[in-house]
């Protein structure tokens, strides 16, 4: 700018403009400035510096950078800083500090060596970082005392070599780094890893070294492209938590996981893995196995009735088509979810202490010359099943069977009931215990029991069922004195003389057709919500001006509608 910008309309023409050089800050200066805006002292804090705050200024970072070999810091944060370049290589001198974060530092290229000269950190984050940091340092191979070393979501192509060489090391992850495809050996000097995380990365196999890790306790390969795991994985005698699932390249497990004595939770969903190895029978102390969606088919080996502190089994959507006899042997099953295995022929009869779960699924569509024999087999699974005496949750979705044992009323620890899609005839009585109840797409049915009887009931759903003449009004809903929520979904009656308990909070009516005029609801006062949806025939709804608090009322497409209740809080459309 010359001198002639700077002059405005109001100087005088004889006026004189001089031009002054600013004089720079220096570092010192800088830093006790920056200090004042940011921790509102002086200096820096000499033991603990968080500079998560300071994303976006890259000036504080620089300066900071520069002045990082006269700090005395153990905890050092550039969390989310994302301006940040490179770290600056006087952070070897910080010989005191104990826990570096980066996380979130998305421009981060370089991690300078010095990083292996921090002889007393423990702690290290990298979470992301710049697409061109695809390397850490070898020198990170010289931290003796890290015990935690995370990198996260980084564009790194290999771990350094070193990566196995600290000695105390616990924690490892290098979770989400897609990039790596190898993994190098793990020395003996790895011997105190505890857990090691190589979910979501493209590593293709592991090395034998891995049987080294003696002390490991978590194995976290999800999503990996693993295609098989090595022999030597049953030398891990501590693992207690073995993670597999979404690997769908990993075909086989090996006979030696038998040898994983102390192993206690197995994931394998959504793997190939088509066989359980028979030495499944060996791990004593296993207490879940999840193989949800894999390819397991043909027969569960026998040796599985021998896990004794087996609670949680999870087979669903897999191709079995049947359960041993010995799982009757598993005195700690709580639960076993089947949902469509539709290869499966019966179910075997269950331990009685199992309290949690039970599902069934639809079998697959056969035809009429099978259906005889399919319905004798389903039944038998729903016999078998009522010897749960202690079941707390029955979902059942099972074609071709007309009637439920006598003995679904002994269920007396049944507290959530659904029956969805069935053809049934009749439904014996319901444990009184009940706190949930749904009844949906009931075809065939002729009767259901009343259901005032269920003292305790909160919630009921009624969805596109077929009923006597009586109808839905007939199952006695105004006697359930603690109901809070009531839907009515798709009912062919006109719910006429339909009483509703006082203590409702919520009811639904959606899709009733023949339903010209809803039941008297001024005594609700505790309704909170009211939804009527598709109701084509429905002409009136009684007033709700009485209910203080006013609930929240939704009402759409209701075509007939002619006389809209009044509220004080408005009505959605």
């Amino acid at each position: 700018m010359n001198h002639e910008e700077l002059m405005d309309e109001d100087t005088p023409k004889h006026s004189k403009v001089l031009t002054m050089q600013m004089k720079e800050m220096d570092l010192k200066d800088a830093l006790r400035l920056f200090s004042i805006y940011a921790f509102k002292m002086d200096y820096p804090p000499v033991d603990n510096l968080d500079l998560s705050v300071m994303g976006q200024l890259p000036l504080a970072l620089e300066i900071i950078g520069s002045q990082l070999c006269v700090l005395t810091l153990e905890r050092l944060s550039l969390r989310d800083c994302h301006m940040l370049r490179e770290v600056n290589r006087s952070i070897g001198k910080l010989t005191r500090l104990k826990h570096l974060n980066l996380k979130g530092c998305t421009g981060l290229q370089v991690l300078p060596g010095e990083v292996g000269s921090l002889e007393a950190v423990d702690e290290i984050f990298l979470n992301g970082g710049h697409h061109n940091f695809t390397s850490l340092p070898e020198s990170i191979g010289n931290l003796k005392s890290l015990l935690i070393f995370e990198v996260v979501n980084a564009y790194i192509c290999q771990p350094p070599e070193s990566i196995g060489r600290p000695r105390k090391v616990k924690r490892l992850s290098l979770k989400w780094c897609h990039r790596i495809s190898l993994l190098p050996d793990m020395p003996g000097g790895t011997k105190s890893l505890v857990e090691l995380d190589l979910s979501h990365t493209g590593i293709t196999e592991l090395p034998n070294s891995l049987g080294d890790l003696k002390k490991l306790e978590k194995l976290f390969l999800v999503a990996c492209k693993i295609k098989k795991l090595p022999e030597s994985l049953g030398c891990l005698r501590s693992l207690i938590n073995l993670d597999m699932s979404l690997s769908v390249q990993l075909i086989k497990l090996p006979d030696s996981i038998g040898n994983l004595e102390e192993l206690k939770v197995t994931k394998m969903d959504s793997c190939r893995v088509e066989k359980l190895p028979r030495s499944i029978g060996t791990m004593k102390k296993l207490k879940e196995s999840n193989a949800n969606c894999s390819e397991l088919e043909g027969e569960t080996p026998a040796e599985i009735g021998m896990l004794s502190c087996m609670r949680i089994l999870e087979l669903s959507y897999t191709k079995i088509c049947l359960l041993p006899s010995t799982i009757s042997q598993l005195p700690s099953l709580q639960s076993l979810k089947l949902r469509e295995c539709n290869a499966l022929g019966e179910l075997p009869r269950l331990p009685t202490r199992t309290t949690t779960e039970s599902k069934l699924s639809r079998p697959e569509s056969l035809d009429p010359r099978r259906m005889m024999r399919q319905e004798w087999a389903m039944k038998r699974r729903i016999d078998r099943m009522m010897d749960l005496r202690k079941l707390e949750i029955l979902a059942l979705c099972i074609d071709n069977v007309t009637s439920l044992p006598a003995e679904f009323s002994t269920l007396s620890q049944l507290k959530d009931l659904a029956l969805l899609g069935l053809y049934l005839r009749c439904v014996p009585q319901i444990s009184s215990c009940l706190l949930r109840l749904k009844f949906v797409s009931l075809y065939g049915i002729i009767k259901l029991p009343r259901i005032s009887t269920l003292k305790q009931l909160r919630e009921f759903v009624f969805s596109q069922c077929s009923l006597q003449e009586d109808g839905f009004e007939s199952l006695g809903v105004g006697e359930i004195e603690k109901l809070e929520h009531l839907e009515a979904v798709n009912d062919l009656t006109k719910l006429h003389g339909l009483s509703l308990p006082m203590s409702l909070k919520v009811l639904y009516v959606t899709g009733c057709k023949n339903v010209k005029k809803l039941p008297d609801l001024s005594h609700l006062k505790k309704l909170r919500v009211l939804c009527i949806k598709d109701c084509k025939e429905l002409t009136e709804i009684p007033d709700l001006a009485e209910l203080e608090p006013s609930p929240k009322v939704s009402i759409s497409s209701c075509d007939s509608l002619r006389i809209m209740p009044r509220t004080s809080n408005g009505i959605e459309d």
